[in-house]
């Protein structure tokens, strides 16, 4: 999509992006390359059924609080159910 650059040209957003990323400091631009290895990490490190929940958050701090989230509902239900067993088992 063309946007506008800080001269007045036509661009598109890649540039831009592409632009900005090299006019940062090194110190940024090695934030910016830890986020990415991180993402990429935790995207290639989790179970396809929570992948599009996790791939949806904007970053990677957010990622793993999704994967929090979602781990500890599998928890409380998978408990709940050994709960119910046992009780079903305890009451025949």
């Amino acid at each position: 999509k063309p946007i506008l650059d800080a001269e007045g040209n036509t661009t598109n957003s890649a540039d831009k992006v592409f632009e900005t990323y090299k006019s940062v400091t090194q110190e940024i631009k090695d934030q910016l390359n830890a986020e990415a290895e991180a993402v990429q990490i935790i995207l290639t490190g989790i179970d396809n059924d929570i992948y599009s929940t996790v791939d949806a958050c904007s970053n990677a701090c957010e990622m793993w609080k999704a994967i929090e989230r979602l781990k500890q509902g599998k928890e409380k239900k998978r408990l709940s159910t050994l709960l119910n067993q046992f009780m079903i088992k305890n009451l025949l």
